[in-house]
């Protein structure tokens, strides 16, 4: 999994790049403006940021979906389009399953490592699949069912690597 989905980033980099910037750097500046024009702005750069994250994830998914089916055709453009309608309820899942996980970890850190495993792909269910509601977050777990170790596995080695690169960085 972690091999394919760095062979997706590089094979991708020319469509991820241009989107990441875009989405990036309007954000960042955005938000940096804001909290340097005082305090009380703090929490709108925040919240810029979150969605700007969220919306960029809506696009990765939306183009890992398009190369698995065989073709990368998507535009940046296209991909923006197609995550853009969703991006509400991105934010909501996201939040929902943050603050749930958080609250797992705090309580016993156990139960928290099990929602962030049961719940880490409801993010491409809710661009691919569309659900009402929150049942994303069921559906990630039924996806995840059986494959619960594994996927924990992949979180692990994807949070230390990115740990890594942040480090380096």
């Amino acid at each position: 999994v972690i091999r394919r989905v760095f062979e997706i980033y590089v094979d991708q980099a020319p469509v991820l790049m241009p989107v990441a910037a875009a989405v990036f750097v309007v954000s960042g500046i955005l938000a940096e403006v804001l909290e340097a024009a005082g305090p009380g702005l703090a929490l709108l750069a925040l919240l810029i940021k979150l969605v700007a994250t969220t919306l960029f994830t809506g696009m990765v998914v939306r183009l890992v979906a398009d190369v698995q089916d065989g073709r990368r055709d998507s535009t940046p453009k296209q991909l923006l389009n197609e995550a853009t309608p969703v991006l509400g309820k991105l934010i909501i899942v996201g939040l929902v399953a943050g603050i749930g996980a958080v609250i797992g970890l705090f309580l016993f850190i156990i139960p928290g490592l099990i929602l962030i495993t049961v719940w880490f792909v409801a993010a491409p269910v809710v661009v691919i699949e569309r659900p009402d509601g929150l049942r994303a977050l069921r559906r990630s777990r039924e996806l995840v069912h059986g494959n619960g170790w594994r996927v924990f596995g992949v979180i692990l080695v994807l949070f230390f690597a990115v740990l890594v690169v942040a480090q380096a960085i």
